[in-house]
């Protein structure tokens, strides 16, 4: 046992020696000199955000297999209990498509603002309308409750002319971002996380 903790220590210490040596070449912006430099440290940096959440993302892994196992429990018993709790508890977190409410702040005799205020929430009725919200909604609360991490991102949507010379019709809607293609950088709270990164998975045409 004597032997095992030295090596658990000089693990550690390691460990300790490539963080500080990571941390050393970019402490501040004009540490990088070059692309290369760049790359480099976003590569790691994002590497170091996968290594902080490896545990909980092997547990949640775990939990998406117990519910998928559907109705037999992977335990041998007849019902899969937590199946059947994430089915209870999805409609009750959300069970209806939400209707748009824009409103003045102090309701002044403004009919500039007054007409302002109803046509941003035709707008948004109309583009809740226009593409499967509910589904959206529905994919990030099921990651909430099976991952406790349930994501979506609002995207403007473009669509080049025919010919390609220029874009024609554009949109806004949102979409779902699965737990496991989202990252972040270190932070007790959210106001002072420093950057969030998404995963894309692309075609070498796209890129």
């Amino acid at each position: 046992s004597h032997s095992t903790a030295i090596m658990a220590n000089t693990d550690w210490q390691v460990m300790a020696e490539d963080i500080q040596q990571q941390s050393a070449i970019y402490e501040k912006p004009e540490d990088i000199k070059s692309k290369q430099d760049f790359v480099k440290r976003w590569l790691e940096t994002i590497e170091l955000s996968s290594k902080e959440e490896k545990d909980w993302r092997k547990d949640v892994e775990e939990a998406r297999a117990v519910y998928e196992s559907g109705d037999e429990s992977p335990t041998g018993t007849a019902f899969n209990l937590y199946h059947a709790n994430i089915e209870t508890i999805i409609p009750a977190l959300y069970n209806s498509t939400p209707v748009p409410d824009i409103r003045r702040r102090f309701n002044d005799r403004d009919p500039a603002a007054k007409t302002g205020a109803d046509c941003i929430e035709r707008v948004l009725s109309y583009s809740i309308d226009e593409y499967d919200f509910d589904g959206v909604m529905r994919e990030s609360v099921f990651d909430l409750a099976v991952a406790g991490r349930g994501l979506a991102r609002v995207v403007k949507v473009e669509e080049l002319l025919p010919d390609e010379s220029d874009v024609g019709a554009q949109s806004v809607e949102c979409r779902v971002v699965p737990w496991a293609s989202f990252r972040r950088g270190p932070g007790r709270s959210w106001d002072e996380v420093p950057w969030i990164a998404f995963a894309h998975y692309m075609t070498r045409d796209q890129l």
